[in-house]
């Protein structure tokens, strides 16, 4: 039975592939249209090719690449959005927030025009982390449209911590922290833990028996500062010999990354390129997840598999996940990647403490809560 009788459109920029299951279930509870834009063919920011269980249109866009100091923000405009919403007549709007923000101008006048309740879902900030110039001058129109939303939907708790120093109303503000598929991955992780042939086969096939594995997976671009884990790796193979990385993902750095590994002579680290059926294999035979720079969902996956997880910063959510000293550390520079690694290596935590509170903290906040929370904020519109 749906939760809401009337129609919600949902507007992305792109409809990535790890979004889709998200909007599947939210499309059992409520009458859901998502549209979407196609983003970049040869990225990994792009739709997924494979849009089902809920009606998705895609939309014709224009698109803006800002290149920050971190990593690059897009941009993206739908000329025909506001034409797509009088055709479809939503009774609810959710949309994205920042990267939508010129999306976002139109949505918010059909909205007023039409008297129709509006929710705005973003990662937000940290409070007190610099803004570049770009960040600055778009802050303004942001924090209007936050504050004009019936409601939102934080990634995070740092998300809503951010969006109250914007002046929106903590009551409004409902936390649905970003993730994946969580039950999926810790089926998967029981299989392998009960049947460990295909691990071993990968095991024998990279001679990794009686190492300490180190797994990264992600994209291979500068902001994920994939380049400061292989400097460190080589600094500590010399200290630390049975250890290995294994680093999955492709991008624009791949190649320069591989001739650092090689120029550093590094004879155990593996560059296993992008891996999407089976990636559950290599989280299962790592030992510790690390992800030096902006983080992700591959986050939770680790934590489905029990991991210990290292990580620069994320989108918010990995405050609300790790438990530094318990499940992981948070990570700010090459200094304290390797300072950390180091004494968890050494320290020889115990993974049946971390595998249980991993866990343990992942099932709070799997899809299932996250439908919750976004059922949650459409009733409150409706009250």
């Amino acid at each position: 039975m749906k939760s809401h009788s009337g129609k919600v459109v949902l507007i992305q920029c792109i409809c990535p592939h790890y979004r889709v299951r998200l909007f599947q279930k939210v499309a059992e509870q409520i009458n859901l249209v998502v549209f979407y834009g196609p983003g970049e063919k040869n990225s990994s920011w792009k739709t997924s090719q494979k849009i089902e269980g809920f009606k998705g249109r895609k939309l014709w866009s224009l698109k803006l690449r800002i290149q920050t100091k971190n990593l690059p923000i897009w941009l993206v405009w739908f000329p025909g959005l506001f034409y797509q919403l009088c055709r479809e007549k939503p009774t609810l709007v959710i949309s994205e927030g920042l990267t939508n923000i010129v999306n976002n101008m139109a949505v918010w006048f059909y909205c007023k025009l039409f008297s129709v309740p509006l929710i705005i879902w973003g990662s937000g900030r940290k409070i007190d982390k610099p803004m570049g110039l770009a960040r600055k001058l778009i802050e303004p129109v942001n924090k209007f449209l936050l504050n004009q939303a019936n409601a939102v939907i934080a990634y995070s708790s740092v998300a809503k911590s951010y969006f109250i120093s914007l002046g929106v109303s903590e009551e409004k503000i409902f936390v649905a922290q970003n993730t994946v598929d969580v039950e999926k991955y810790l089926q998967e992780a029981r299989h392998l833990e009960s049947d460990p042939s295909k691990v071993n086969e990968i095991r024998k096939k990279l001679a990794l028996f009686e190492k300490k594995v180190l797994l990264y997976v992600g994209t291979l671009d500068k902001w994920k500062k994939v380049d400061e884990l292989i400097c460190v790796f080589s600094e500590l193979k010399k200290e630390i010999p049975d250890i290995s990385l294994l680093i999955i993902g492709d991008g624009s750095e791949r190649q320069s990354l591989e001739s650092l590994a090689e120029q550093k002579e590094i004879d155990d680290c593996h560059f296993l390129g992008k891996i999407v059926d089976g990636i559950g294999k290599y989280f299962a035979l790592c030992d510790i997840f690390v992800i030096p720079g902006r983080g992700g969902l591959a986050i939770n996956q680790a934590m489905a598999f029990g991991k210990f997880v290292i990580v620069g910063e994320a989108d918010g959510t990995e405050k609300d996940l790790i438990k530094p000293g318990v499940n992981g550390f948070f990570i700010r520079d090459q200094t304290q990647l390797s300072d950390v690694l180091r004494k968890t290596l050494l320290d020889k935590f115990d993974p049946n403490a971390t595998a249980e509170y991993s866990q343990a903290t992942i099932r709070k906040f799997d899809l299932k809560n996250m439908v919750e929370k976004f059922v949650e904020t459409i009733k409150y519109t409706n009250s």
